[in-house]
């Protein structure tokens, strides 16, 4: 009994204070844990985020792929007045984020209509600058590019700013957003196609990535000559 007694009053081998080497050696696996899961949960969030799915306009005119978990619908863009019905050879396919931080979700619009005579990239730039001047309030164009997409088709990506207030159609008390917009405009297979990029200023990079999925699609690239608006 008195050899039990000893026995159990001998201090635990796992209750002895750990050494140096072994707190390091604990720190760093946890550091290693800790960086292993914030790389898999980055992954996943970007992987998600980057996901697509793709779209046809028209019998097969052309595909493009938007974000996977956006609504698709009408939705136009904020305090533009509704949008004409679609007449032959016109396509549109729309989308939005509801899951935006701000009031103003990001949205997508796709646009192509046949060509009609005189059509040129300067000649539709001109008639979409002076659209949008008379749809959305304080409209700025900041920036036009010379970009090509597909198979080096020449375009011109146009980025322009405006003021929006999307609560105010339901009466809710909320300041005006500055929003940042993109239009991409090229002609293609005797179609006039704009694409359409709009966010909330304060959000445009959180909104980023899904806008550059549908421009990957599309294989966007910088032409050799850039015009930059004053």
């Amino acid at each position: 009994m008195s050899a039990l007694l000893e026995h159990l009053r001998r201090p635990s081998v796992t209750n002895e204070p750990p050494t140096a080497g072994t707190i390091r050696r604990n720190d760093v696996a946890t550091l290693i844990w800790v960086a292993f899961v914030l790389v898999l949960g980055f992954g996943i969030r970007n992987n998600a985020l980057s996901a697509g799915k793709v779209v046809t306009l028209g019998d097969d005119l052309l595909q493009i792929t938007l974000p996977a978990g956006w609504v698709q619908g009408t939705r136009p863009l904020a305090d533009a007045p509704p949008a004409a019905p679609l007449g032959p050879n016109e396509y549109a396919v729309s989308v939005w984020n509801s899951r935006s931080p701000s009031q103003f979700d990001a949205t997508i619009d796709i646009h192509a209509r046949h060509t009609r005579p005189g059509d040129n990239l300067a000649t539709v730039r001109a008639a979409l600058g002076l659209r949008r001047s008379q749809e959305l309030s304080r409209y700025r164009e900041l920036q036009a590019e010379a970009v090509t997409v597909l198979n080096l088709v020449p375009g011109t990506l146009i980025t322009y700013a405006h003021v929006a207030d999307p609560t105010r159609s339901t009466g809710a008390l909320a300041p005006p957003v500055v929003v940042q917009g993109q239009d991409l405009i090229f002609l293609y297979r005797e179609h006039v196609f704009r694409i359409t990029v709009a966010a909330d200023l304060a959000t445009w990079e959180t909104e980023a990535t899904g806008f550059d999925r549908v421009f990957r699609s599309l294989s966007l690239r910088a032409a050799a000559v850039q015009e930059v608006l004053p």
